[in-house]
């Protein structure tokens, strides 16, 4: 699919989007295991369209960054949730790329990812079977039922759940960003 609109070159960047686009490129994102930009340097997947988000799109990023890098969630926990709202939305995007973090980090294997994105069955056992279920909900039904609540209570803290829920909002936001712009 071709992007609906022209992805942005480093050089036409105004001055706040130049800032974001070094954060983005710089800092803790710098040694992806994933392209972030093309050749022409224009960044790859969601973060085009963060760069035309002004202020909301900036504060999109430093979400993204405070769940990745600054989070109570382990990250294999991080990345079973991401990977499965990425299955959900069929977001090609971030499935290629949090397959590569999660494989390259040794997390998970490829067929795992495999069968994490196939959101027709549940997946996983203990903690990690609790959380695949908290997204599945919260993504088919918008509604996580008692059970479900008192389950990932006993499996995660307090601030845990929150972040898995934040995980949940803000991949499907960057998804919709790139169905919306054909990113994806």
């Amino acid at each position: 699919m071709n992007s609906r609109v022209e992805r942005l070159l480093p050089g036409d960047l105004d001055e706040s989007q130049r800032e974001l686009y070094d954060r983005i490129t710089g800092g803790e994102r710098k040694n992806q295991p994933f392209a972030m930009v093309d050749a022409a340097g224009r960044l790859q997947g969601p973060f085009d369209a963060m760069l035309r988000g002004g202020a909301p799109g900036a504060a999109l990023e430093r979400l993204g960054a405070a769940l990745r890098f600054d989070a109570a969630l382990e990250p294999l926990d991080r990345e079973v949730a991401t990977l499965r709202v990425g299955g959900h939305w069929a977001s090609r995007f971030e499935v290629h790329a949090h397959r590569a973090v999660s494989v390259s980090a040794g997390l998970l294997t490829d067929e795992e990812v495999d069968a994490i994105v196939r959101v027709d069955r549940p997946w996983g056992e203990g903690r990690l079977g609790v959380l695949v279920a908290l997204v599945d909900a919260l993504v088919l039904e918008r509604d996580v039922d008692d059970a479900l609540y008192g389950s990932a209570r006993e499996a995660y803290s307090e601030r845990q759940l929150v972040e898995a829920c934040l995980i949940v909002g803000y991949y499907a936001t960057l998804a919709a960003l790139m169905k919306t712009f054909a990113h994806d």
